[in-house]
Parts: structure tokens; C-alpha cells; sequence
């Protein structure tokens, strides 16, 4: 996973991260910027918030995905989410 911190309100996909998807082989880019609303700005790109970083909202930063196990190829367990979900109940 990569993280990109921008200044500007809204954030685009830059040369820079398509390099970095490719090169280093990222799942994902997280962009946290200072505006309000989290959405995808592609299909491994997502805009957060930094605001929900700093409350600790980490749902924004980890959406559950029913795809994601997939489009990895992981194995069961190995997907955040379902590890966190199964510590918190035992």
C-alpha cells in the first residue's frame, strides 16, 4: 500500500502513482487530503480524508470489500478485516 499526502481540495491520479502502482507492485494508493468526503478515484486509488485519520476512523481507510480477497488471490485469513473481526470476537 502506498500513501500520498496532497494539499489541493481535489486530488488526481498523477504519472507519479501509476509509476508507483507499477513499479512497486501496490495493492492500493491511499491519497489523504484535507477535504471531507472519502471516495475512489480509481480502481486502486482512494481519497481519504485526513480528518478520519486523525479520529481514528479507520473504516475509511480500510473499507470492507467482498472483492478484495479475490482480486488478491489471498487466502483465507489473510484479509485485514476478517483477522481484525475475528480477534474482537474471540
Amino acid at each position: 500500500m502506498g500513501i500520498e499526502i496532497k494539499r489541493s481540495d481535489a486530488p488526481v491520479v498523477t504519472p507519479s502513482m501509476r509509476i508507483a502502482l507499477n513499479d512497486l507492485r501496490l495493492e492500493q494508493i491511499i491519497v489523504l487530503y484535507p477535504g471531507t468526503l472519502a471516495y475512489e478515484l480509481g480502481p486502486q486509488v482512494r481519497v481519504v480524508p485526513i480528518g478520519s485519520v486523525a479520529s481514528g476512523n479507520m473504516e475509511t481507510l480500510f473499507p470492507k470489500r467482498a472483492s478484495s480477497r479475490a482480486r488478491r488471490g489471498a487466502h483465507p485469513g489473510s484479509d485485514f478485516h476478517e483477522v481484525a473481526d475475528r480477534a474482537s470476537t474471540g
